[in-house]
């Protein structure tokens, strides 16, 4: 993460993203800190996220503006998808410059388009609206079908990109399978079995930006064939059946759940809205890290022409977009290598009123500090909301983006307490050996909520300071039935 991305996510929030009002997003005063040692910080103000929890309960109430929400997302996802497609046609390698950097400001608008979206029905626009639905079944429901209940209840209609990925990709393990390919396959090893190939480069082609959104690790075609590996003794037809049996049964307890109950229309209404979008957040994500992905496939590009002496694979995600565009155009640089170093360090985006402003090294410290008030870390257990039930001990493993995120999941063990500030589909296969997940952000139509209830791991989410309290070997326990973490012990160094 660097300048020019924080000035992307801070664009968001401003006067100059013409998709805002649109979309809905509500917010108009925000903070985004990055510190290269430990990561990015995004904050909102309380009154602020109070009005879009209320605002999100009056809009997604009303099926017309559901409907809307639901369309117009669609509309977004299919604009990337278009210019995904258009951009695996063309030869960067051989564009002029001027004609490459258009192409990356189309595709930034493009990620701009997407990521409104993706914004409009975060956590807080849900709030109230899982509140309600959790104060019904409190109020209405027996302790015995209570710890499933609203899972059930939020179960998204549609699936969403990281199913379909996972499907198909289970197909082609069965195709290998059937092919009985042998251990430790490299691409050459498999250039006989020309049909496999084109199925894996097809598969690695459309879904290959999942690991890119904030950090570059593209499930390309070496990730794929390495996963190949790892999977191609497991029972693949006994996993495909289980699949598609727990999908039934999930659809069939929620109907009788239903039915048992009476449940009101207005919280059958509000169940399918968090499920639907908790689903749509994840196809939106996959859409604008398409674009993000293309667009740094382009900064990277333009980095190693070495257009300027400050301009290199090292500065270039330091330099505003402003300032790139300027260069590009007039063949001006206003900015040298200090500021550049400064950003690097450490910067803050304030957006007051719509208005972003950029401070950056030990002055943005200064302003985090004048503006963010920090929480109490020094505890022995702390609290968030449950997002999928249970109870587990284990060890922590604690991932920020600023990590080797692929070395950290290759020495993850099972049964090991995934600890983020948020989930991204990236994390998946550190998921898929979690025995618990903890993260700082959330709400019920997070990627984290969605993914433990599907999974059947327990999850707390929303406790704001996990990242804070917790480092890499600590003994804690998982009470996902109270929604608290307690510390057993400590690791030490």
């Amino acid at each position: 993460m660097g300048v020019l991305w924080g000035e992307v996510t801070a664009s968001n929030f401003s006067n100059l993203n013409k998709y805002k009002e649109k979309a809905g997003v509500q917010e108009k005063n925000v903070i985004f800190f990055n510190d290269s040692k430990t990561g990015s910080e995004f904050y909102n103000l309380n009154e602020e996220l109070i009005s879009s929890s209320e605002y999100g309960l009056k809009r997604f109430s009303s099926e017309v503006e559901f409907n809307r929400y639901i369309a117009e997302s669609n509309i977004a996802m299919a604009h990337a998808n278009k210019l995904y497609e258009l951009f695996l046609q063309k030869n960067i390698k051989e564009t002029e410059s001027k004609k490459l950097f258009n192409l990356f400001l189309k595709h930034m608008d493009g990620f701009t388009y997407a990521y409104t979206y993706f914004h409009a029905c975060q956590p807080q626009y849900f709030y109230k609206i899982e509140e309600k639905i959790k104060n019904w079944i409190d109020d209405n429901v027996s302790e015995e079908d209570r710890l499933d209940f609203f899972g059930f209840l939020t179960t998204p209609s549609e699936k969403d990109v990281l199913k379909k990925e996972e499907e198909e990709w289970l197909e082609i393990l069965l195709y290998a399978k059937k092919l009985g390919i042998k251990e430790s396959q490299t691409l050459e090893d498999l250039e006989e079995h020309t049909e496999l190939i084109e199925m894996i480069r097809k598969h690695a082609d459309k879904y290959i930006s999942l690991g890119t959104a904030e950090v570059f690790t593209p499930w390309n075609v070496e990730y794929y064939i390495k996963i190949l590996n790892e999977k191609k003794h497991t029972d693949i037809e006994k996993i495909i059946k289980n699949k598609r049996e727990k999908q039934d049964n999930s659809r069939k307890h929620k109907d009788e759940l239903i039915k048992k109950y009476s449940l009101p229309d207005e919280i059958i209404w509000l169940g399918k809205v968090a499920g639907d979008i908790g689903s749509k957040r994840i196809d939106l994500r996959f859409a604008w890290s398409m674009m993000s992905h293309t667009a740094q496939l382009i900064l990277n590009e333009l980095a190693e022409r070495k257009l300027h002496e400050h301009i290199n694979i090292n500065t270039i995600y330091n330099i505003k977009i402003s300032e790139l565009q300027d260069y590009i155009e007039n063949d001006i640089l206003h900015i040298n290598i200090d500021e550049i170093n400064k950003r690097k360090d450490k910067f803050i985006y304030v957006v007051t009123d719509c208005v972003a402003d950029l401070i950056t090294g030990v002055d943005s410290m200064k302003k985090r500090s004048e503006l963010v008030e920090d929480y109490n870390i020094d505890v022995k257990q702390f609290s968030g909301s449950i997002a999928c039930r249970g109870k587990i001990i284990g060890k922590v493993i604690k991932f920020n983006w600023t990590d080797s995120l692929v070395e950290k999941m290759e020495h993850m063990e099972f049964g090991d307490i995934l600890v983020a500030g948020q989930t991204r589909p990236q994390l998946m296969p550190a998921i898929k050996k979690a025995g618990a997940i903890v993260t700082d952000e959330g709400g019920i139509t997070s990627h984290a909520a969605i993914v433990s209830r599907e999974l059947g791991v327990p999850c707390i989410i929303g406790t704001k300071i996990a990242t804070k309290v917790l480092t890499d070997g600590d003994m804690v326990e998982i009470d996902a039935i109270k929604g608290i973490i307690k510390i057993i012990n400590k690791w030490k160094n």
